[in-house]
């Protein structure tokens, strides 16, 4: 289950990790990374990349160096790490574009229909079923790690449904009989919490702040379909 909510978090870093060039640095290195080449290439803000490279530390794919202060100088991608970005960063960005409509996704699944919304939930979801065409390892090690990206890339799409069902009524109404014959109380319905308060609490992570200015983003628009 951790591994599989793991994804909220991992999945948008690889994929910003990718973009700016960060992961294209750690393969290519014989050795260790030095923190500042790393904030060089990829102008990102020291505070938030120290975050990011954590992260992936965290999932087995990084080592790092620190010093006594305990601040980390210098990144190296372990053998694991080395499998996982042969086969990672494409997927985890079909997902990512998914995450900004799990911010309101209660409202997309209990409100009015939403047929992009639907129609790419569909393709993810046909996606996993297909284990997101990641073919089984050649050994146990590869494997260990082709299943940890699967977990991730799913968990994005379960995570989610695991918060809105509940919220709305699902999860009483599947105890409601058992309920009634023992004469106990329903549950209250438990408050809405938004995505983007929930990746904060969990993850330490707003989404809304930038980190250029230090000014508070808003929602514009929701992207439904693919560029």
């Amino acid at each position: 289950m951790f591994n599989h909510l793991a994804g909220i978090a991992m999945a948008p870093t690889v994929r910003a990790l990718a973009d700016r060039g960060a992961l294209e640095l750690l393969t290519e290195a014989p050795g260790w990374v030095v923190f500042d080449e790393i904030v060089k290439r990829t102008r990102a803000n020291r505070g938030y990349l120290r975050v990011a490279l954590r992260l992936m530390a965290s999932s087995g794919w990084l080592s790092r160096h620190v010093e006594q202060s305990g601040r980390d100088t210098a990144y190296q991608l372990t053998a694991k790490g080395r499998l996982a970005l042969e086969i990672a960063p494409q997927p985890y960005g079909e997902v990512v574009a998914f995450l900004p409509k799990a911010i309101s996704f209660e409202d997309h699944v209990f409100g009015a229909s939403n047929a992009p919304l639907v129609s790419a939930l569909s393709e993810l979801v046909e996606r996993a079923c297909q284990r997101w065409g990641i073919r089984p390892g050649p050994d146990t090690d590869s494997e260990e790690v082709r299943d940890q990206v699967r977990g991730h890339l799913d968990g994005v799409l379960v995570g989610p449904v695991m918060v809105v069902l509940p919220q709305a009524g699902v999860e009483e109404a599947s105890v409601a009989p058992q309920a009634v014959a023992r004469k106990e109380p329903m549950k209250e319905k438990t408050p809405r919490v938004d995505w983007a308060e929930l990746l904060r609490r969990t993850f330490d992570l707003d989404v809304f702040a930038c980190v250029r200015c230090g000014g508070r983003r808003r929602v514009l628009a929701y992207v439904m379909a693919y560029a």
